[in-house]
């Protein structure tokens, strides 16, 4: 009797960053036990695609552009969307497709996204710095009924103290160019607890102004305004 070979992984990547997103794509394609079946710019459109393909694993990006797409490339609008990052999409496949496993991937050392991930129920998060033979391994480890979480951010990643939640949150309503009294409403706290707030961000930082560290916080990817 002769031996079936198993059906390979069919494997949705959602990445926003082209070469990347192709890089992956050669990867997972170049393994016997995967097969690429589509790839999405926007994390928005991962639970449509899950509606007409059902892959069995996401490989998807925490923070993607928020702009409308569409999966073909054709007729492509301006419509307005609301703005979904990869854990929000996640949470939305495992509630309608619960047997669909999902790895998330990300570059930011935000201490935030392992527990959101947690909490949307993703089955594995790594980070992007990790090896391709180490994310092929996560990924068949994912299928095979494993989870898959970092217990540390990588060296390379560590570029900041360890901030709180809502540090992080401050910052991030900084960089998208708040006001203090937006900040400290969207905080549910005071302007003064929000100025005791930013002190001990420079005090752990360093600086001396906040908004050039929140420069130099975004762009050197420890946090990001999206998210």
């Amino acid at each position: 009797m002769e031996n079936k070979a198993e059906k390979p992984i069919n494997i949705l990547i959602v990445e926003d960053q082209v070469l990347l997103r192709e890089s992956l794509e050669k990867l997972l394609e170049a393994q016997k036990d995967m097969h690429v079946s589509g790839t999405l710019s926007y994390a928005a459109d991962a639970l449509d695609f899950c509606r007409k393909k059902k892959p069995h694993l996401i490989l998807m990006d925490v923070l993607t552009s928020d702009s409308l797409s569409t999966s073909d490339g054709a007729d492509e609008t301006e419509h307005s969307r609301i703005q979904i990052n990869g854990i929000e999409a996640a949470l939305d496949i495992r509630f309608e497709f619960p047997d669909i496993k999902i790895v998330i991937m990300t570059a930011f050392p935000e201490i935030t996204f392992i527990d959101a991930a947690h909490h949307a129920g993703v089955q594995s998060f790594i980070y992007k710095s990790i090896s391709s033979d180490t994310m092929l391994n996560i990924i068949r480890n994912t299928m095979g009924g494993y989870s898959v979480y970092p217990d540390r951010i990588p060296r390379e990643l560590v570029k900041t103290p360890k901030f709180t939640e809502r540090e992080i949150k401050t910052l991030r309503l900084l960089a998208q160019a708040k006001t203090r009294k937006e900040i400290a409403a969207a905080l549910d706290t005071t302007e003064g607890t929000l100025k005791a707030i930013i002190t001990g961000i420079l005090n752990k930082t360093g600086y001396d102004n906040i908004m050039q560290y929140v420069v130099h916080a975004v762009s050197s990817g420890i946090i990001s305004p999206k998210g």
